[in-house]
């Protein structure tokens, strides 16, 4: 797709990326599809106010990062305009029953009675108590939740605190409000896995599959003979909201340590040049998804990229992503001896990370690709779409 006139006076579609590195990348890798489309592309801040041809908005990352100064430059910028939220986080279980659901929102939210009654007003007026009080609420209904959940689904633990479950459904109910096809402002949203998407249509909620794209900016193999600079055994990205896996990470790290080896962790912080830098050196990344029923794609393609073996802990089977072909799987139990055996076998481990990275070549979509999907959700909605030609 291109423009049929000059850029200047094509239509703008206005940009905004939750404040993570992580979002603000994937929109870099969104700007790069688009302009290869010739659609003129803008960060919302730097549209000048009274702007008439801003076509349409896209929020990158989640929507519970929007903070109220940036609805309202949208609204100055773009009234009347379609919005659309790129929804890079994962949500509940698509199939997470109507109880479950609102036993999350408690978890998210405590309104217990008792804090309020007349009764128990001077308890519930001292602040320390009160806090210490609504914590141990959230942590036994996220244990309710927990158990009631790997009940429904018949699965083993699931390993889930009051911060995932708290996070889960802060992002479904923050979606629920704004993307409510009768009332909400955000016309569509924007789902990178399948999962996500399942979840928003069984609600009710206009969303469409649109993949993190494959990027030269997630890493890129290292120069000079192969793998002659991996010297990190072990690398652990990103950080963890769970306690639980928190303690799977160390123990796997102890494990390493204890046969000599190099581990790296990185909590936050570490993006771009530097994350690549990392992923270049490592051998093994160890992915620990949140919840079983999503796939976060942005690691696995940065590990892939460089050249990394992905050893990941159950995640859901998608069209994407499959397990011993893309990363290796193995459950919470195995998790240290089968890292302890690709650790072992490094013409092995070589061997997969390279078949990862031929097939990623050969069925991945790059920035182009996912831009052109994003024009063809927008193309209706936009008020000049006849300035966009196939």
């Amino acid at each position: 797709m291109s423009l049929d006139r000059s850029e200047q006076d094509s239509p703008i579609i206005g940009t905004w990326a939750a404040p993570r590195a992580v979002f603000r990348e994937a929109a870099e890798a969104l700007h790069d599809g688009l302009q290869s489309c010739g659609v003129a592309v803008r960060l919302l801040q730097d549209i000048p106010d009274g702007r008439s041809d801003v076509a349409a908005c896209v929020i990158v990352g989640r929507g519970t990062d929007l903070d109220e100064q940036a609805v309202q430059r949208w609204a100055r910028v773009g009234r009347n305009r379609p919005v659309l939220l790129w929804q890079l986080e994962a949500l509940p279980h698509p199939q997470l029953p109507p109880h479950l659901e609102r036993l999350g929102e408690s978890v998210e939210c405590p309104d217990w009675p008792f804090f309020w009654s007349g009764s128990a007003s001077a308890v519930a007026g001292r602040r320390p108590l009160r806090g210490e009080l609504q914590r141990v609420a959230r942590r036994c209904l996220a244990f309710r939740y927990e158990r009631q959940l790997a009940r429904f689904l018949r699965h083993g633990p699931l390993r889930l605190d009051r911060n995932d479950v708290a996070f889960l459904h802060g992002q479904a109910r923050w979606l629920r409000k704004h993307a409510c096809p009768r009332t909400g402002w955000v016309r569509a949203v924007a789902c990178s896995t399948e999962s996500r998407l399942a979840y928003l249509r069984r609600r009710g909620i206009d969303a469409f599959l649109l993949p993190v794209p494959s990027s030269r900016m997630w890493g890129t193999m290292p120069k000079g003979p192969p793998d002659k600079q991996r010297d990190i055994d072990l690398l652990l990205l990103g950080r963890f909201r769970s306690r639980a896996r928190h303690r799977l990470a160390r123990r796997v790290k102890q494990f390493v340590r204890s046969r000599s080896g190099v581990v790296v962790e990185v909590v936050e912080g570490c993006h771009g040049a530097a994350r690549t830098a990392l992923l270049q050196r490592s051998r093994i990344v160890l992915q620990l998804p949140a919840v079983p029923w999503d796939c976060p794609a942005i690691r696995l393609l940065a590990a892939i990229q460089c050249g990394a073996l992905v050893v990941s802990t159950p995640a859901a089977p998608s069209s994407r992503w499959v397990a011993g072909r893309h990363f290796v799987e193995a459950s919470e139990a195995d998790l240290v001896g089968v890292v302890g055996r690709w650790l072992d076998d490094e013409p092995a481990r070589r061997a997969f990370a390279q078949r990862a990275l031929a097939h990623l070549a050969r069925t991945e979509e790059g920035p182009t690709a996912t831009a052109r999907r994003l024009i063809e959700q927008l193309i209706g909605w936009m008020p000049r779409p006849a300035s966009l030609v196939a």
